[in-house]
């Protein structure tokens, strides 16, 4: 696949260059000061969960969600067309206990976890939100000792760095076992140590402990309402860091995975 096809399944972010994506940056913080504070109403919230035939995460994650005081009827699963009938099953159960469903068109598939900001259909429903909303993978898992109220810190960070739009969990990195783990470890510590972000937490004076200007694509994270997809975003401290469970031998070699790697588009890396 040529790199431009590539590029037309991702949000205009990831088209523009380094010196754009800075006036980008400039822009946020200009306008930060206009920007509303927030009071964490988790029945307000909504939820994006994007799914496609990763099925066994969902039940843990929801009940996540439910423990911070998210609705079911706030939970919204986008399925960019899941064919797995075990994921299918899922879903339909999801729906009868108050779970909505949102199935992408097969044209707007290949758009996989960047469907909310560019199918059409959900493009015109997002503009509509008036309160911050998360988006996440459904492939991440929470450790069996996490942190309570972890949504009500997102909303503290949010409120706190108004020149981003977009506050997420930190991944942990530490008990990986992929095959390639060294490689990921690597890459995990490249979004930290950018230029860009090392100065603006050195500007901040934001320590060890506390939260990081860094990138993020799409683990589970809290945007400003109606916000434009970026990357550009600050992770909570490592104490509130969720298990990416690919990098985890045991999921990556589950029947369930080895079908959505078999059955991925291609458009989209590794993901989609």
């Amino acid at each position: 696949m040529t790199a431009s096809k590539w590029l037309n399944y991702r949000p205009h972010w990831f088209r523009h260059g380094f010196i754009a994506r800075i006036f980008i940056v400039a822009y946020c913080f200009l306008s930060a000061p206009f920007k509303p504070t927030y009071l964490c109403t988790p029945s307000q919230v909504r939820v994006f969960i994007i799914v496609r035939d990763v099925y066994s995460t969902l039940s843990p994650l929801i009940d996540q969600l439910n423990a911070e005081g998210i609705l079911n009827t706030n939970i919204y699963l986008i399925d960019t067309g899941s064919t797995s009938m075990q994921c299918i099953s899922e879903l339909s159960r999801l729906a009868s206990i108050g779970c909505k469903i949102l199935y992408v068109k097969r044209d707007d598939q290949p758009y996989g976890p960047y469907a909310l900001w560019l199918s059409r259909y959900l493009v015109k429903y997002r503009a509509t939100l008036r309160y911050p909303f998360i988006v996440t993978d459904s492939d991440i898992g929470f450790p069996d000792s996490y942190p309570e109220k972890w949504l009500n810190e997102l909303f503290i960070v949010l409120n706190s760095f108004k020149c981003v739009d977009k506050v997420s969990l930190p991944l942990s990195i530490q008990d990986i076992d992929h095959p390639r783990a060294d490689v990921i470890v690597s890459h995990e510590r490249s979004l930290y140590y950018h230029p860009l972000y090392s100065a603006l937490s050195f500007f901040y004076r934001l320590g060890p402990s506390a939260p990081s200007f860094c990138s993020t694509d799409t683990t589970l994270s809290l945007y400003r309402n109606a916000s434009f997809f970026t990357t550009f975003s600050i992770r909570l401290s490592s104490q509130w860091a969720v298990n990416h469970l690919p990098w985890y031998s045991r999921f990556f070699a589950s029947e369930e995975y080895s079908y959505y790697r078999a059955n991925k588009l291609c458009y989209i890396g590794s993901w989609s």
